[in-house]
């Protein structure tokens, strides 16, 4: 039971103010959002968490109930009191700007008489002094008065916090008649809650999972969302995104933005869902509120976090779903929507590719040069545009045919730089170092580069470096070498391998036993050393600047460069020392 009080130039209604401190003061926990949320996935229906509390309804007054009259016996009641004294409500709020608050007390029974009832403050999460400025003394009902109000000054601050309390007592009520008494009534004491208006809002949902029964047409869901804390004029974004549902088959995409006024604390959002064609399993798509404004947030506790709010939609079919075409659709795993959507998705790849810009509109006309890559570059993007999208197979089709195109490209880029050291007359390692090396590692250098300026972290970075070098040597030498072991092992110890391995030093220990696969090391150790001292300088680069500047990387724009061009020398010494070490080697072989 409660009358809420108008915040002075707000104009806030008595009923919005009694659902908002309602709301306000019986908020959910954490763990319970989570129960909620569990209980609604896996059981189909809300947990009753702080259901009851958040029911609870507030009214204007308390009537007072007239004592039943006694039956007839021995027994002979006290006379009725002649007035009776009580508060006009039990909770009150206001928000802190409204400077003075009227608390109402009301008499009835005999209005002819005179009834004095004092009254006090005292401090519930509110301070005397610092919130409020506490009010004691008496109130006197004159003849035909019925009701008389205590005034109490609020004071705002300008710290934002939680609402805070206070409470009004009444006590020592009495009559000026001595033929008349007074008694107290049920509501001696009233609760005022200040409420905070420098508080940001927080916008959120009371669900985070919603489940929706298809039907056999469609239908209309409405999310209400809500705000809490706060004043003035509030918004966010929404927008809904696919999960396993595709929109515009399994529901009609929603997207826009929702404003709370300054009396509103909720607003209503309209979701179609479709009726599908074909036969679905159980499926989701999301709704997303972001990008709030007017100092307002989002409920931490809830999914998205401060940055967002996200509620989940499940729908779930019809008793049909026990049917042999239910079974059989889990069995093979087949979501028709999905499969629809990657035929579009396949043929958008293609038109994007023969498309500069792959046809974005908001980057504007292209100019020249990037006519020049798109031509140079068009034949690669109807190449890899063969992939399938990921909406085959759960994107298990587009990863093996990934796979696929990069071993296809490395194999190339290999050839190629071969061809190009042969016609140049270099050795296959410098080669190898030189050209196979930045043709691999120009796009992982790329990756590096976005994950550095993107990320608060380096950590992205370095492990696109060690994930192509693990690749490179685990995969780029073990599977040739493997297959080649096994090759020679079947083979034997032909001719060909004879002729080929019969001038090295070590040709007798490896003439015994069945055929090998034998991988001449070279110029390899002096390699590794060169490579080891370089990576060991690169280190204590970045040890230094972190010491200096705090992190490895950014910091003043002339220690940037000058960074930039050490760690470029390092590598132009490494490929030139190994460069000059391999043609060395090659001219011994050639004298000898």
């Amino acid at each position: 039971m409660a009358r809420m009080s108008k915040a002075d130039g707000m104009q806030l209604s008595d009923e919005e103010l009694a659902k908002y401190i309602g709301t306000e003061s019986q908020r959910m926990s954490k763990a319970a959002y989570r129960k909620r949320a569990h209980d609604q996935v896996y059981h189909g229906k809300p947990a009753e968490v702080g259901k009851q509390q958040r029911n609870q309804n507030f009214s204007a007054v308390v009537p007072v109930e007239e004592p039943p009259l006694p039956a007839s016996g021995a027994y002979v009641a006290p006379p009725a009191p002649s007035a009776t004294v009580l508060f006009g409500g039990e909770n009150f709020a206001v928000l802190e700007t409204v400077g003075l608050i009227r608390v109402p007390v009301r008499r009835t029974g005999n209005l002819s008489l005179s009834v004095s009832v004092d009254y006090s403050c005292r401090d519930g999460l509110a301070r005397k002094g610092e919130d409020y400025e506490a009010a004691e003394g008496t109130l006197t009902f004159l003849p035909q008065e019925a009701e008389k109000t205590i005034d109490i000054k609020i004071w705002k601050d300008d710290i934002p916090e939680d609402s805070e309390d206070f409470f009004v007592d009444l006590a020592n009520v009495r009559c000026s008649s001595k033929d008349g008494f007074a008694v107290l009534g049920p509501v001696i004491t009233a609760r005022v809650v200040i409420v905070d208006t420098d508080k940001p809002s927080i916008i959120y949902t009371d669900d985070d999972v919603v489940q929706v029964d298809e039907v056999s047409k469609d239908k209309e869901v409405h999310m209400t969302v809500r705000r809490r804390d706060g004043c003035g004029v509030v918004s966010c974004k929404y927008a809904t995104e696919d999960g396993s549902a595709v929109e515009g088959r399994d529901y009609a995409r929603a997207e826009g933005v929702i404003t709370f006024g300054q009396q509103e604390f909720s607003a209503e959002i309209a979701i179609s869902i479709l009726n599908s064609a074909t036969f679905e399993d159980k499926e989701d798509f999301r709704l997303i509120l972001s990008d709030a404004t007017g100092r307002a947030g989002f409920d931490p506790n809830t999914d998205g976090g401060a940055d967002s709010c996200i509620v989940t939609f499940v729908l779930t079919p019809e008793e049909v779903s026990k049917n042999l075409a239910h079974r059989t659709m889990r069995a093979l795993g087949v979501n028709w929507q999905k499969t629809q959507k990657g035929h579009e998705n396949w043929k958008d790849q293609f038109i994007n590719a023969l498309l500069v810009n792959g046809g974005d509109d908001e980057a504007g006309p292209p100019s020249g040069f990037q006519w020049a890559l798109h031509l140079l570059t068009m034949p690669w993007k109807l190449l890899f545009a063969i992939i399938p999208p990921v909406d085959y197979c759960g994107g298990w089709l587009c990863f093996y045919f990934s796979l696929m195109f990069i071993g296809l490209v490395t194999a190339l880029i290999s050839d190629l730089a071969g061809l190009v050291g042969c016609v140049l007359d270099l050795p296959d390692f410098i080669t190898a170092i030189t050209l196979v090396a930045l043709g691999t590692s120009l796009p992982d250098t790329f990756a590096s580069k976005a994950a550095a300026e993107q990320d608060p972290y380096a950590d992205a970075s370095i492990g696109n470096v060690t994930g192509s070098n693990s690749v490179n040597v685990f995969l780029g030498l073990g599977l040739p070498w493997t297959i080649g072991s096994c090759y020679w092992a079947s083979v034997g110890r032909s001719a060909e391998w004879q002729k080929k391995y019969e001038s090295e030093a070590n040709f007798d220990l490896w003439n015994t036993g069945g055929g090998k696969f034998i991988v001449i090391g070279g110029d390899l150790g002096y390699s590794v050393v060169i490579f080891s001292v370089g990576a060991f300088f690169c280190m204590f680069i970045l040890f230094l600047r972190r010491k200096a500047f705090g992190g490895e990387l950014g910091g003043p724009r002339v220690f940037k460069r000058i960074t930039s061009v050490m760690l470029v020398m390092v590598w132009c010494v490494y490929v030139v020392l190994s460069s000059v070490k391999s043609l060395e080697s090659a001219a011994a072989s050639t004298c000898g």
